[in-house]
């Protein structure tokens, strides 16, 4: 829920976006500036979330909107916001080595990444932190089973191991 500073930024946005207009009639013509919040799902401004104001005011900046802060100054929080969530060096060092543990060319982490990301990604360069740790953890898991391992043990095992282990503490006392 938005507070009113934010509210009537949104207004002055939308106005300076020209997705608000004076019809001929002297009546406001909104429709544009309704149509951008239902993509939002928010039948007003003050339903929008903090991050989709960013967006909303990122795209006002594209169409046309002067803002006080700059002119690019949202677009470049959004892209900001979206690099800092891209995986790591390391994370993409990790991948490149399970990659070369496997024996795989560039061709078949494209594949894997696809099939991991639901066909939406394939360059390891576009992988979120959360998809590159689904995409090391799936390597890991194919190497652990090319190479005879398991790659996490059984409830019985474990139990198992524990039952061993306190027989031979209990023998040795």
């Amino acid at each position: 829920m938005l507070n009113n500073q934010a509210i009537k930024l949104v207004h002055a946005a939308a106005r300076g976006a020209g997705l608000i207009t004076k019809s001929p009639r002297c009546k406001p013509d909104d429709r544009r500036y309704r149509l951008l919040l239902a993509q939002y799902k928010a039948a007003s401004c003050q339903d929008l979330s903090n991050s989709s104001l960013e967006d909303f005011l990122a795209i006002c900046e594209s169409l046309g909107w002067a803002n006080t802060k700059g002119r690019d100054y949202y677009r470049d929080k959004i892209a900001k916001r979206h690099w800092s969530n891209r995986a790591t060096p390391a994370q993409r060092s990790a991948i490149d080595y399970l990659r070369g543990d496997l024996g795989w060319t560039a061709e078949n982490l494209k594949g894997f990444i696809r099939r991991m990301t639901g066909h939406e990604k394939e360059l390891l360069s576009e992988l979120t932190r959360i998809e590159a740790h689904g995409v090391i953890e799936g390597l890991k898991a194919i190497f652990g089973r090319s190479h005879g391992m398991t790659a996490q043990p059984t409830l019985e095992q474990i139990q198992n191991d524990t039952e061993v282990t306190h027989a031979q503490t209990t023998q040795a006392c």
